[in-house]
């Protein structure tokens, strides 16, 4: 599977976006705006990072098909969420942006010839700028607090750090006329990989993405604890990751051996995409970090634990009616609204979610009756 970009967090790219990308777009906000929505034959939507947020868009995707059937539809994504985007049903095509040479991305929005445009990026001025350099007819975008890239579109939806980002998604569609009620959902048809059976496993998967991940990572020690407890319902434990997670992943499982024996493995690295997704279909349930692998989860409807540190469920939480958000105790985390608001917050905010509150949810999406009684063996190597 491939690791993710660092995306929205990226401190460097936070650095030129703002201080080019601010007066860019103010310059170029001085056109004229057109007040109606044209008729289109073609739409544009722009999604240039995040896999979390890409599969989100699939519910408005089956409801923008739907509203328009006769209408080609892109979907411009770039590099680290090209993959996912190719999952999605609903666009006629999925077009790669270098989003690192925003000069060659103009010149490949305007050959695509799309007469409405629709960016979903809530923070980058260069999204914008590709934007209103797009050569489209009619653009549509983010009014969000602080952020000086409104000026661009043609019509300026707000952003709000009050809601779900799929409700944000939501608003911004609602601009072409289109009420989204769809959840996000995703389809694959590649074999379950590596001899597993359906339902005989749960997923765990440690690994955030993005800026200062590591204040996204969930203790060894409580996964360890974890596995302690679920030992004795009988499921193997696969570790997902991506190549960058082939490591740690490896001496996660190494922790969890005393405990599991040859009951835990680790596919990081090893999968591809779809046969990532298809794996996550199959589990009995999944326990994650908030990162892109509780929405894909949760696109596919599998039980799925959400462990919110910093993380904001309330804006970031994994959408399905098996999904459950687990947030920090104590006073001040939840505070991640765009992702890179850490500075002034408590780091410590992980270490607060005990593993007890993940069992008792794992048993409620399980239907267990009762939580197992622990093991006690992950110190020791199995008998």
């Amino acid at each position: 599977m491939p690791s993710p970009s660092a995306g929205r967090g990226q401190a460097w790219l936070r650095l030129i976006d703002g201080y080019v990308g601010i007066p860019l777009v103010l310059l170029l906000g001085a056109r004229p705006k057109k007040r109606l929505l044209p008729a289109f034959s073609t739409l544009g939507l722009l999604q240039t990072a995040a896999i979390g947020d890409t599969v989100l868009m699939s519910g408005l995707l089956a409801d923008l098909r739907r509203s328009f059937p006769d209408v080609r539809i892109v979907l411009f994504t770039g590099p680290s969420n090209y993959p996912i985007a190719q999952l999605l049903s609903g666009p006629d095509e999925v077009v790669k942006l270098p989003v690192d040479h925003p000069l060659q991305a103009v010149r490949i929005l305007r050959a695509s010839r799309v007469e409405v445009l629709c960016d979903f990026g809530p923070w980058p001025r260069l999204n914008a700028l590709c934007a209103a350099l797009s050569g489209a007819r009619f653009l549509i975008g983010f009014r969000t607090p602080g952020e000086y890239r409104h000026y661009a579109y043609d019509r300026a939806v707000d952003h709000s750090a009050q809601v779900h980002e799929l409700e944000n998604q939501r608003a911004l569609i609602r601009a072409l006329g289109v009420e989204s009620t769809s959840r996000p959902s995703l389809r694959v048809d590649v074999p379950l990989p590596g001899g597993l059976s359906s339902k005989t496993y749960l997923v765990f998967h440690a690994w955030p993405a993005g800026y200062r991940a590591y204040l996204k990572e969930w203790p060894g020690p409580y996964w360890v604890r974890l596995a302690e407890s679920v030992r004795p319902l009988g499921y193997t434990v696969i570790l997902t990751g991506g190549p960058s997670d082939v490591k740690q992943a490896e001496a996660l499982r190494s922790r969890l051996e005393p405990c599991l024996g040859k009951d835990v493995v680790s596919i990081a690295g090893k999968t591809t995409l779809p046969e990532t997704v298809r794996v996550l279909r199959e589990a009995a349930a999944v326990v994650s970090v908030n990162t892109g692998i509780v929405h894909l989860a949760a696109a596919v409807e599998t039980p799925v634990i959400s462990l919110n540190g910093p993380t904001n469920s309330a804006r970031w939480g994994p959408i399905g009616p098996n999904s459950i958000s687990i947030d920090a105790e104590g006073p001040g985390c939840g505070y991640l609204n765009l992702g890179f608001e850490y500075r002034g917050h408590r780091e410590d905010c992980m270490s607060t979610i005990r593993p007890e509150r993940v069992l008792e949810a794992l048993c409620k999406v399980l239907r267990l009756p009762a939580a197992p009684e622990a093991s006690g063996v992950c110190t020791a190597p199995p008998a």
